[in-house]
């Protein structure tokens, strides 16, 4: 039961707009620090249940974080909304997610773990694993004109096995020249 500060009497659900707090058995319209009010119970809880995720900049337990939070499930927290995503995860703005593939025509940037639309100066394209790699991995090759990872390389390039980079000349274990 819990003491409802509007009419006073013991309830055994806080009304709409207030949350239940088993600490000291009242209900408040805004939850403790670290608790966040679950709407579909009515109270106060330091886990949001399974598929919401814990709001910090409203303390509530929310279906989908607000823009510039992306949601992850973090081990004995559960959901939480987090201003950013950490090494394996990327932010997608998308869906304010932290996921660990971005959606297609985006690039998981591991200098910002963010899903991008390009990737950083310098920085390869792999559009297979929509990933930005400073080294394409084989069976990819780097066409350093685009900056992209390439099955094949362009016309009068080869791909060296060694580097797995295009380059113009090359063929087998020596260079061509004219």
């Amino acid at each position: 039961m819990y003491s409802d500060p509007i009419s006073g009497t013991c309830v055994k659900s806080c009304r709409e707009g207030f949350f239940g707090y088993d600490e000291d058995f009242s209900c408040r319209n805004y939850c403790p620090v670290d608790f966040y009010g679950d709407e579909t119970t009515h109270k106060c809880v330091r886990v949001c249940p399974t598929n919401y995720f814990a709001d910090a900049t409203t303390a509530l337990c929310v279906l989908n974080c607000p823009d510039r939070y992306f949601a992850v499930n973090v081990e004995h927290r559960g959901g939480i909304c987090w201003n950013h995503c950490e090494e394996p995860l990327f932010a997608d703005s998308t869906t304010n997610r932290c996921v660990s593939d971005c959606p297609a025509n985006y690039f998981g940037n591991r200098l910002t773990w963010s899903c991008d639309t390009s990737c950083p100066a310098n920085w390869l394209t792999n559009n297979l694993k929509h990933l930005c790699v400073q080294k394409c991995e084989s069976p990819l090759f780097a066409d350093m004109a685009t900056f992209n990872c390439v099955e094949e390389c362009p016309s009068g390039q080869n791909p060296d096995p060694v580097s797995n980079v295009c380059q113009a000349g090359y063929y087998g274990d020596y260079f061509v020249t004219d």
